[in-house]
């Protein structure tokens, strides 16, 4: 084999292996927890201690006002009252029963089953849920 293609194919094994170890160590750092939702399946809303969780009709809004809440600051404060007072979040009781629609980023999208707020669709993180 010619030297040139022996350190070219040299330089390729190299940069796969670091690209592979470099994702581990990062996925190792981020502990980022792995879920199963399966689509469909029953559940309900499960706040632990708190009587109510909040929700958010849609991914977005549930995904900045997990951030701003996480973050500390008066924006989340502010953020939680304009989502509920422009209708886009809600309360809901624990034990509410739920449907699985689906999820994205460790965020649960699900059908509320039953309440006041029967039928709507709404997103909340993956730990307010629990599964029958």
């Amino acid at each position: 084999m010619n030297k040139k293609i022996k350190i070219i194919l040299g330089i390729f094994v190299g940069a796969i292996i670091l690209i592979g170890v470099t994702g581990y160590i990062l996925n190792s750092f981020l502990e980022i927890p792995e879920f199963d939702i399966s689509i469909g399946s029953e559940g309900t809303i499960d706040g632990g201690d708190q009587d109510e969780i909040f929700v958010t009709s849609n991914f977005d809004s549930q995904k900045n006002f997990i951030r701003n809440i996480v973050n500390s600051n008066d924006q989340g404060f502010e953020y939680y009252q304009k989502l509920l007072y422009s209708g886009e979040g809600y309360n809901l009781e624990n034990n509410t029963k739920i449907i699985i629609l689906g999820g994205k980023e460790h965020l649960i999208k699900f059908r509320i089953l039953e309440g006041a707020h029967k039928d709507k669709i709404a997103w909340t993180a993956y730990e307010w849920i629990k599964y029958n």
